[in-house]
């Protein structure tokens, strides 16, 4: 999922939970409410007995205060809920140890990881195998469209599973994935619309890219790299039920000869591409 995804939760419910902890800006936002209110009864006086002075001095008032009350609301929202907002994503916040928010950087037990790590694109860059799994992957194609073609032209072996567009029930439980009325139809739009882009690069280098889909609906989305060899790596990007989700899929990354959870996701990943049928 990415940023565009639905979200239902009114920007009102955040404003104003916003604003109930912080009770400066809640004072200030009284205040501004206030003069915009009154501005409004004098600007309806001055029209109503044709005093231009009133009329004006009214309209300027009302709207620097209003001015004031949205700046102030906006204010009283925290940073991640701005972020949340300006990418559409008001979904709940998911739980995390100790109050603390979603680490980007840090490791060990009880960390969430709200972004893949910055070796991501170095395991993408050097890999001789490649394997896209999820929903739809539409934003990694958008992502990487170059550098796949990149290693395309270079030889490098590619696979993509995506979830069958003709599960009517998969297709339906993407949707229920979103608080809200999400829309079936527009989750199938997006994986239809990636399977046609990503046949036609297989279309283009038709030795090098399998594409099948599975009537399943996958857990989690991500990469996984040169899975037939000792040096493989898998970023996973775990699909959320009805909270935070979009660019904020808690993500985990594997690698090494030692790592169990790396064996564990490559025997899952590789048993349902078995499991998955080659696109028509």
């Amino acid at each position: 999922m990415n940023p565009t995804e639905d979200a239902t939760e009114l920007p009102a419910t955040t404003i104003a939970k916003g604003l109930a902890t912080r009770p400066a800006y809640l004072l200030i936002f009284g205040v501004s409410f206030t003069f915009a209110t009154a501005s409004g009864a004098g600007f309806t006086v001055g029209l109503s007995n044709s005093v231009p002075s009133i009329t004006i001095t009214s309209a300027i008032v009302f709207i620097i205060a209003l001015l004031s009350c949205l700046t102030t609301a906006y204010k009283s929202i925290t940073l991640s809920e701005q972020q949340a907002l300006s990418a559409g994503d008001l979904r709940p916040q998911m739980d995390v140890p100790n109050g603390q928010p979603p680490s980007t950087t840090e490791e060990g037990e009880g960390v969430l990881n709200i972004s893949f790590p910055e070796t991501l694109d170095s395991d993408f860059g050097t890999a001789i195998e490649v394997f896209l799994f999820g929903v739809h992957q539409s934003h990694i194609l958008i992502r990487y469209y170059n550098l796949i073609q990149e290693k395309l032209q270079k030889g490098c072996r590619m696979r993509i599973l995506l979830l069958d567009p003709n599960c009517t029930a998969a297709v339906k439980m993407t949707a229920m994935r979103f608080p809200g009325e999400a829309l079936e139809q527009q989750e199938l739009s997006r994986i239809q619309s990636s399977l046609s882009n990503y046949k036609k690069i297989q279309e283009k280098y038709p030795q090098l890219v399998e594409i099948r889909v599975i009537p399943f609906l996958l857990p989690y989305g991500g990469f996984m790299f040169n899975w037939s060899t000792d040096e493989a790596a898998v970023h996973i990007q775990r699909y959320t039920f009805q909270v935070q989700g979009g660019s904020h899929k808690p993500k985990f990354s594997h690698k090494g000869k030692g790592d169990r959870w790396l064996h564990l996701y490559r025997a899952e990943v590789l048993a349902m591409w078995d499991a998955a049928a080659p696109i028509n």
